[in-house]
């Protein structure tokens, strides 16, 4: 009973480190993505039936008196909290399963110019999903999403735009062109996916400026809302800057 609790603390550090390498190996350029979702789908598994196993020998080391309860929940701890991480994005994505693209505007469609090159490298072929699935959802799950209006000039808007994506954390691309047009890139900290977004500045016969954000994942489908929340929180950035 001792050596199988020892055994299970030792496989659950083993599979906190391949869960770690499924991300990290990706991002080092060790392996593809589909390599890397394999090892976390092998990780998570494992993961499970560890975590199970474990859960027993906590159940039998408190029947039976026998000193294996703190390795056990160790282990159990470790697995559970692989096993969980993937789960709460599954749920996620189940409540609200849009795609991987959210706009201000789909009619006059903010289109990326300096990531397009980068993007279309990435692009999965055939696509995963059209446009016009990916508005049929937002307008479903997000319906309030639309261009704001600020009583700003286009290009103190620009620089308000600039500031608020340096603040999330986007890495900036390139400015050419168009000066009151910002595109940009935020990667995710496990695998580091790239999701790119767009913000256009119009100036306003009246005065002021109008505000359009597009968000767009580089490969996936599903995004569980995650591009549509990020257009809001640029918005409400730029609409409370000062």
């Amino acid at each position: 009973m001792k050596l199988t609790t020892t055994l299970m603390v030792m496989l659950s550090i083993v599979i906190v480190v391949m869960a770690a390498l499924s991300g990290f190996g990706f991002r080092m350029d060790w392996w593809g993505y589909f390599f890397g979702f394999q090892l976390l789908k092998a990780s998570i598994i494992s993961a499970i039936v560890c975590g199970i196993i474990s859960l027993t020998l906590i159940v039998v080391g408190l029947v039976k008196r026998i000193p294996i309860v703190g390795k056990a929940t160790l282990a159990a701890f470790l697995s559970i909290s692989i096993a969980a991480i993937p789960f709460l994005y599954i749920l996620e994505f189940r409540k609200i399963p849009t795609f991987g693209e959210a706009a201000t505007d789909f009619e006059n469609f903010p289109e990326f110019e300096v990531l397009a090159k980068a993007r279309n490298a990435e692009a999965e072929d055939p696509p995963l999903f059209s446009l016009s699935e990916a508005e049929a959802l937002q307008k479903k799950f997000f319906p309030e999403l639309a261009p704001i209006t600020i009583d700003r000039s286009p290009a103190k808007a620009t620089e308000q735009v600039i500031k608020v994506l340096k603040e999330m954390k986007f890495s900036l691309a390139p400015a050419i062109g168009d000066e009151h047009r910002v595109e940009a890139t935020q990667t995710s900290f496990w695998f580091g996916f790239k999701d790119d977004v767009v913000v256009i500045i119009t100036g306003l016969p009246g005065g002021g400026s109008r505000v359009d954000v597009r968000s767009a994942s580089r490969v996936g489908k599903l995004d569980g809302g995650a591009n549509a929340k990020r257009v809001e929180a640029i918005l409400a950035a730029v609409q409370n800057a000062q």
